[in-house]
């Protein structure tokens, strides 16, 4: 069954993509803007662009956010905290200090000092409780309070307010150091009693006032006027080709306030809500289309969709949180991440049409208007052309900077169309847009963490797989260093070929130092691993046949075992296609008395499945010549000229290669490598006269 039509047949896979869809197009929706769209699009320094816009009605001129902003700023810097006088503080202190007074005194029935207290009692509860009152009546506040902070204070007590000077009111300290020096002078006998015993209970009861305080200062911005004259009904509010300044920005600024009220008045928030689900639907649809018609293999599997929705998902969240902050804009966000990392993990194509995605879902969230379009656009085109490289930092940084001077060469474009100058007027959106640059080193490490969650297989892995210390490369050094020699031979010819064609080199060459792993079973029953006597002279054909060809099966095992990636064993899979073990073959032909004997010929052919891609293909090829170059005798130039054509020659008249996509001229041009490289591996020199 075709790819396409597995991906069309119902089942519970293809609803689960369904339903992933569907999500994302809900979730970006709810974060769309609620009103309306804008007819206008417009930014003080800029160029009015349409034509002549004339007051259909009267209309307040408001205030600018900026200038709302600074009166709200002067109210809050003016704005005096409201302090409360809580008499509940002075009732329970005197009746916990009478409590207190009582248990104290009564410690004192089998003491023979205090006797003046214990004979006059109500004398020292009395002088306590009149000057605890005297303090509570008069207020304090805490030690703790700046009067710096507060210098000035609303003090609510009852139904009155007053201004008052913080450093005025009294505080806890003074008010227990005035106790303590009066008691001194009071003439009681025993005042010392009191001594420790009444500060305890000294406690401010003029506190700060959270609730007062923002209760008050709301009402202080309600009063603020949000409008400062009037545009009467027929006046002109922009020209076409009017230069936007300070005056006709207000206007458009208070007309285009009034359209979204008088749109939110007619349009009801879920119309709005409608209109973004079927604009994310239609692009969701379309982007759905374009992998089951260009690469219809990434929808057999949940993972890679996920991986995409992710990104829209992630991205379009990122936008809406961002615009939510004050003087924050979405062009601090790195959008040239997602072409950098698709296109590491798939193709430029995809990388390129996810982009296109993203950006223009993301426009429909953002407020800053088709300029923004374009410039994400132009700088992710940017990104894809550089060619990133997750294991060549010189390559990721010339990305960078790249990006750096699309973004900035495409903002000073629009900029000159809108009127020859800089639409911010300062330099805060290039530092955006360097902030923005800067952030794409996020793309770096984000590669390894995506390539784990996602079971991908990057560079950053390839690279690690091909260093010589990993334990299965150093198994085959002990146990099979002929096929560990091999390997690398292989991995050198097959490099230079990808290279040539411009496929992946780095794959290929670190699948060829695996392809052989299922060796290591039995590595002294093949012949780059024997020292003196062959184990085949002893067996059947067919037994040996079975030992041959069951390396690729031990191999798959061996490579799942310690979890080497995917496209790795699939190299181990198809790097003999279904050939077959011919020396084998013919032998057991030869065994056999009777040559019309029944006998199974799929017994000495290799599982498959064939090779279905360049790189696979390559493989396949280098693998044969490097072993056949071995039992050339005496090479030469003509006669590995001839091995390669007939090796070749040989894999296309039995079919090995009809899934490759490799074009005729790709395969002439990696034959024409591996002729070189052989001829240098074998030493094949000039034949110098005598």
């Amino acid at each position: 069954m075709k790819i396409k039509e597995r991906i069309a047949g119902s089942g519970a896979s293809g609803l689960l993509r369904v339903l992933l869809i569907l999500i994302t197009v809900f979730f970006v929706a709810l974060l769309c803007p609620r009103q309306s769209v804008s007819d206008y699009t417009f930014g003080q320094g800029e160029i009015w662009q349409y034509e002549d816009l004339v007051a259909n009605r009267d209309i307040p001129l408001l205030k600018l956010p900026e200038e709302l902003k600074s009166e709200e700023d002067t109210i809050r810097a003016n704005s005096k905290p409201y302090f409360q006088f809580l008499s509940s503080v002075k009732n329970e202190n005197i009746k916990n200090f009478i409590s207190r007074f009582d248990e104290e005194v009564a410690k004192l029935d089998d003491r023979e000092d205090f006797r003046h207290l214990k004979q006059n009692r109500d004398l020292y509860q009395n002088y306590a409780v009149e000057w605890l009152e005297y303090f509570f009546d008069k207020g304090m506040v805490s030690d703790e309070l700046n009067s710096t902070q507060y210098p000035v204070v609303n003090l609510i007590r009852g139904n009155t307010s007053n201004l008052q000077l913080l450093r005025n009111l009294p505080r806890e300290k003074e008010n227990i150091q005035l106790f303590k020096d009066t008691l001194r002078f009071s003439g009681l006998n025993d005042a010392e009693f009191l001594l420790p015993l009444v500060p305890d209970f000294i406690e401010a009861n003029i506190v700060y006032s959270d609730s007062l305080s923002s209760r008050f200062l709301a009402l202080e911005m309600e009063s603020i006027l949000k409008a400062k004259g009037l545009i009467k009904q027929g006046s002109t509010i922009a020209t076409s080709g009017e230069y936007i300044g300070p005056a006709t920005y207000r206007r458009l600024y208070s007309y285009k306030a009034f359209q979204d009220i008088q749109r939110a008045n007619s349009l009801s928030k879920w119309a709005v809500l409608a209109g973004y689900i079927i604009l994310l639907s239609l692009l969701m649809t379309i982007f759905w289309l374009y992998l089951v018609n260009t690469m219809p293999e990434l929808l057999q599997g949940i993972k890679h969709l996920l991986f995409s929705l992710l990104f829209i998902n992630a991205y379009s969240y990122l936008t809406f949180a961002v615009e939510s902050i004050d003087g924050l804009s979405a062009y601090i966000i790195p959008f040239v991440i997602v072409p950098m990392v698709v296109r590491i993990f798939y193709s430029d194509r995809l990388a390129l049409f996810v982009h296109l995605v993203i950006v223009i879902i993301v426009s429909l969230i953002s407020k800053e208007g088709y300029q923004f379009t374009v410039i994400q656009l132009m700088a992710g085109i940017a990104a894809i052309l550089s060619k990133p490289s997750a294991r060549n930092w010189n390559a990721f940084f010339k990305s960078i900077i790249w990006i750096f001077v699309s973004y900035t060469l495409s903002y000073v474009g629009i900029s000159l169309l809108q009127g020859g100058v800089f639409v911010r007027g300062d330099f805060q959106f290039i530092i955006w847009l360097a902030l923005n640059a800067l952030f794409c080193l996020l793309a770096f490490p984000l590669i390894p963490l995506l390539e784990r969650l996602f079971g991908f297989t990057s560079d950053f892995s390839l690279v690690e797989l091909s260093d010589l210390n990993h334990p299965l490369l150093k198994d085959m050094a002990e146990h099979a260093s002929g096929t560990l020699q091999h390997s690398l031979q292989v991995s050198n010819l097959a490099e230079a070929a990808a290279e040539r064609i411009s496929a992946n080199s780095l794959l290929v060459k670190v699948a060829a130092l695996y392809h052989d792993i299922g060796k290591l079973k039995n590595p002294e029953y093949f012949i780059e691993n024997q020292k003196a006597e062959n184990p085949h002279d002893k067996m059947s054909a067919l037994d040996s046949a079975a030992i041959i060809i069951g390396h690729v099966t031990n191999g798959i095992k061996i490579a799942q075992e310690h979890k080497l990636p995917a496209p790795i064993v699939d190299f181990i899979k198809t790097h003999h296609g279904t050939t077959r073990v011919e020396y084998f073959y013919r032998r057991f032909l030869d065994e056999q008395k009777d040559k019309e004997a029944n006998y199974d010929e799929s017994t000495f052919r290799y599982p498959g499945p064939l090779p279905y891609t360049k790189e696979q293909a390559i493989l396949m090829i280098a693998d044969s010549l490097e072993a056949a170059s071995k039992s050339l005798k005496s090479p030469d130039a003509e006669g590995i000229d001839k091995l390669v054509d007939a090796i070749v020659s040989a894999k296309l008249a039995q079919g090995q290669l009809v899934h490759a996509p490799l074009t005729f001229k790709e395969l002439e041009e990696c034959k024409e490598v591996f002729k070189s490289r052989l001829k240098s591996m074998n030493h094949v020199r000039i034949a110098y006269p005598k």
